[in-house]
């Protein structure tokens, strides 16, 4: 189904593989959901909506993951997440080798992809993101 201004949508719409959404939002052209979206009985959609694109990452067990405040190893260690936990990527770097994630806090450092888990096949549905240049400062 297609989501814009004027839909309106009760109880849960099932939804599988990508949805088509109105120019209003703030994401490519497609929203990807897996599981079923629960809407409110007649909810209609009357202001633009922003969806931020976001994508799981996973730290290993075998260890501890530094997290920069720039996307750069000279950079700032601002963090250490711990392992076997789960974070939201929200941002990447052009060439994907680094990831912005959002802190508990939530103030947005960068780990290195080459430390943390994650599917490889949804990394370019992040927004690309230029990095501080200084080492110092969080995003």
């Amino acid at each position: 189904p297609i989501i814009s201004n004027s839909t309106t949508l009760s109880d849960t719409v099932p939804v599988s593989d990508t949805v088509p959404v109105s120019d209003t939002l703030s994401v490519s052209d497609t929203l990807s959901v897996s599981d079923t979206l629960p809407i409110g009985s007649s909810t209609a959609l009357t202001e633009p909506v922003e969806i931020e694109a976001t994508m799981p990452i996973t730290v290993p067990a075998a260890y501890r993951v530094n997290v920069r405040a720039t996307a750069s190893t000279n950079a700032l260690i601002v963090d250490v997440l711990r392992r076997d936990t789960t974070w939201a990527a929200v941002g990447r770097v052009g060439d994907n080798s680094w990831l912005q994630i959002e802190l508990d806090n939530g103030r947005r450092a960068w780990v290195s992809a080459q430390t943390v888990l994650f599917p490889r096949n949804r990394v370019e549905t992040l927004p690309i993101i230029t990095p501080s240049a200084d080492a110092t400062a969080l995003n």
